[in-house]
């Protein structure tokens, strides 16, 4: 059923009860197409905030995805965020492009199913919240573009650590969580720093 017969579905149940007065059908008319774009929109806001995925802008290129290694400690908002891809082994990925932008773009990598992308977003107290990421596919976007949907498999905070991971990826995954964490609390940051 779309819209428009939604709509007509809903002003004949309204007519059904109620006298409209003559010249308001068209204001009724207007106000349920406008709770109707509403109810859709709070929709796919809860679809996305109760999938089990999460989605990422990708880069397409010759060589294939690539994300941005990016962020910094943001001094004016005191709060920082950052973004940073590892190999599905842990290892660095192949750096394609560099950027300097101050808490934005550091480094273009290569990205492919399997790996992990890590997000952080940090506090002035010093407390970071991390998300750890695996990489399940691709998609396109419905305005243009590619996403990677990725499923967490990690989260940890200042008192406290959930996990789908086996302790030896944890320790394997263990420099990529501090270099994205690092990297959400260093003021005005312009690089990537890894460290593992």
């Amino acid at each position: 059923m779309n819209q428009e017969e939604k709509i007509e579905i809903l002003l004949s149940s309204i007519q059904s009860d109620i006298v409209i007065p003559d010249g308001q059908e068209q204001a009724l008319r207007m106000a349920l197409i406008d709770g109707l774009l509403k109810l859709a929109k709070l929709d796919a806001e809860y679809r996305k905030s109760s999938s089990p995925f999460r989605y990422y802008p990708v880069e397409l290129i010759k060589e294939g995805f690539a994300v941005w290694n990016c962020g910094g400690f943001d001094c004016v908002k005191n709060k920082g965020h950052a973004i940073m891809a590892a190999g599905y082994d842990g290892t660095l990925l192949k750096v394609i492009q560099t950027k300097k932008e101050k808490n934005g773009r550091h480094t273009l990598c290569l990205v492919y199913q399997g790996c992990f992308l890590a997000e952080a977003n940090s506090f002035r107290d010093g407390s970071v919240l991390v998300n750890l990421y695996q990489i399940v596919g691709f998609v396109s976007k419905a305005g243009g573009g590619f996403e990677a949907k990725c499923k967490c498999l990690y989260n940890s905070g200042p008192r406290f650590v959930s996990t789908k991971m086996a302790d030896e990826w944890i320790d394997r995954l263990s420099g990529l969580i501090e270099s994205v964490s690092y990297m959400s609390l260093k003021e005005d940051n312009v690089s990537t720093d890894y460290r593992w």
